[in-house]
């Protein structure tokens, strides 16, 4: 490999090739380790969330929504306390 040495290198040679291996960039995290903790358990639950939520259909959910307020006393229901 022949390169042109003179005072002032400003350009390489056209066919110029380097025998250094090229360096790896090493990327560096700007996450704290709570957040880099939260971002992994978020993955790792995020199937299990959706699954569940995908699992039951609008006919399901308007059911449990009515049970739910079927089990509700009326706003205008006071429940009796005490001797009286």
């Amino acid at each position: 490999m022949s390169i042109i040495r003179t005072k002032l290198q400003l350009k390489r040679p056209r066919n110029f090739v380097s025998d250094e291996a090229p360096k790896k960039k090493v990327q560096t995290s700007t996450l704290t380790k709570a957040e880099e903790a939260f971002k992994q358990h978020r993955e790792k639950n995020f199937d299990k969330n959706i699954g569940e939520k995908v699992k039951k259909t609008h006919r399901a959910k308007v059911e449990k929504y009515n049970k739910l307020l079927t089990d509700l006393p009326e706003h205008n229901d006071i429940p009796r306390v005490g001797p009286g």
